[in-house]
């Protein structure tokens, strides 16, 4: 299973960390705006057609909050007394509530369980960690960056987020017909855009900083204790199987890439932000088979 799931990671994110070097350098964004617009939504709602829905899938977005709100906590606690100005305080806090739950969450989850349970993981991503980081991210942002909230920007980017509206299409998409000639070429189209998702990790972490060392508090928060809490916290409400393991393993992504959008428009501490996200995700590399192994999933 580990082989099987890091060869794919490894072999597309490392091409796209290599290629950073010849191709133009406007590449990365024009692909991040496709996948943000057109690629992931359609994956969304590709494989949102055959997703298994419960009764227990609302509790994936309350623990998605739940974590958030631990890892604020922690986060206050830790910044207090270092004498940190506003801007890197802020930067700490997006680093350790928002992980990367849709470009590198998608694609792991669905590899480890197929998507018969991909309302888990689309559930914990769009209603945990997509709103959190539109609405209280950049609540903090604009905070500690000094800038004025801007709510109803706020609430607008919310509404037109293309995730949101795929969620939607793919609703509806479960009761539509489709041709079985067309369901290998959908999903197909479907994973290509994953592999698409993986190449521009690469492509971000080949532009990423060294101040590494300063944020490995941060990413030992952001990707041992949360998850570790979570975990204890699924187990006590009797969640099992593939929808703890979801929940836990979406806790524990490496920060995501949104956080430096925020960081860069409202002028928080960048090197802070650009280390901590090098960092964390490497450091998923090296955990990622410690969570298999705590969650009981077959390596």
């Amino acid at each position: 299973m580990l082989i099987r799931l890091y060869i794919p990671l490894l072999a597309i994110a490392g091409l796209g960390w290599l290629s950073q070097r010849w191709v133009p350098p406007t590449l990365p964004d024009r692909l991040g705006q496709g996948l943000f617009w057109l690629g992931i939504p359609f994956t969304i709602v590709v494989f949102l057609r055959r997703a298994n829905f419960d009764g227990a899938v609302w509790l994936a977005p309350v623990l998605a909050w739940v974590g958030i709100g631990l890892a604020l906590g922690f986060t206050a606690l830790w910044v207090r007394g270092r004498g940190l100005p506003p801007p890197s305080q802020g930067s700490c806090f997006l680093a350790t509530m928002a992980g990367n739950t849709g470009y590198l969450g998608y694609p792991v989850l669905l590899t480890l369980y197929g998507p018969e349970p991909f309302a888990w993981v689309l559930f914990y991503d769009l209603f945990g960690s997509t709103i959190s980081a539109y609405s209280l991210g950049v609540a903090l942002a604009a905070k500690y960056g000094g800038g004025a909230i801007p709510w109803s920007a706020v609430g607008l980017a919310v509404l037109k987020n293309p995730v949101l509206w795929s969620f939607g299409v793919g609703l509806l998409a479960r009761s539509w017909p489709v041709p079985a000639l067309w369901e290998p070429l959908l999903t197909g189209l479907a994973w290509l855009v994953i592999g698409l998702a993986l190449a521009l990790i690469g492509l971000r972490l080949g532009g990423l900083g060294d101040r590494w060392r300063e944020t490995l508090p941060l990413a030992f928060l952001k990707m041992v204790w949360v998850p570790a809490l979570l975990f204890v916290l699924t187990r006590a409400l009797g969640l099992a199987g593939p929808p703890q393991a979801i929940v836990v393993l979406q806790a524990a992504m490496p920060p995501a890439f949104a956080t430096l959008v925020l960081a860069e428009t409202y002028h928080l501490d960048v090197p802070l932000t650009v280390g901590t996200l090098s960092l964390g995700s490497l450091l998923w590399l090296l955990l990622l088979p410690l969570w298999l192994l705590v969650l009981a999933i077959d390596l």
